[in-house]
């Protein structure tokens, strides 16, 4: 181990397989990064579909093929934020047992977990579209510490995840892990290639 307080690189390339913090980061980055891109391909087939709803370009499609394409986004982007906001914990944990400061948190991302998770707690608005915290925790943590405090529960018009984060900035927080670990392969391999060039 190294003593010098100095940061510590990522991975270890010892041969002894990943750690918990480098393993777990790197499997929520994946997650995260698939998720990113279902959930952008369904809302690209939904705009589709919705326009052709609307022109009824499309002979036998219903409100309730919309409706159904609407459900599956939702669990997608749900799916996404827990990802993401695992990957943001694991990659904090990462860094910190690497002598490292972590990233700065995506804002809200914390919150917006907590809020999915513990939605059935909120109250909804007539049409049930809007959700608002009912209690005093999700107050405080869940819906209430959100952007108004409310939590969109339909697809809003803007491409923001229920109204609160945009799929960027999730994009960057996995760009951020992938990049790092790639550079210091790259930099590994470079070392490699320059001690066995050594010996020639």
């Amino acid at each position: 181990m190294n003593d010098s307080g100095r940061p510590l690189p990522l991975q270890t390339f010892d041969g002894e397989g990943d750690d918990l913090p480098l393993m777990l980061a790197r499997g929520w980055a994946e997650a995260s990064m698939r998720l990113l891109q279902e959930a952008s391909a369904m809302r690209k087939e939904y705009r589709a579909l919705d326009r052709a709803y609307e022109r009824m370009d499309i002979e036998g499609l219903s409100e309730s093929d919309l409706l159904d394409k609407i459900r599956r986004i939702w669990i997608a982007e749900s799916m996404l934020v827990h990802a993401a906001s695992s990957l943001e914990i694991w990659m904090a944990k990462l860094y910190r047992t690497r002598r490292r400061k972590p990233r700065p948190q995506v804002a809200y991302l914390r919150q917006l977990r907590n809020a999915l998770e513990h939605l059935e707690e909120a109250d909804f608005d007539d049409e049930g579209w809007i959700a608002t915290a009912r209690t005093a925790q999700g107050a405080r943590r869940g819906i209430g510490a959100l952007p108004e405090a409310k939590l969109e529960v339909g697809l809003g018009p803007d491409g923001l995840l229920f109204g609160v984060i945009a799929p960027a900035e999730l994009h960057l927080l996995v760009d951020d892990l992938v990049r790092e670990l790639d550079r210091e392969l790259d930099e590994y391999a470079q070392d490699w290639f320059d001690f066995i060039s050594e010996d020639r």
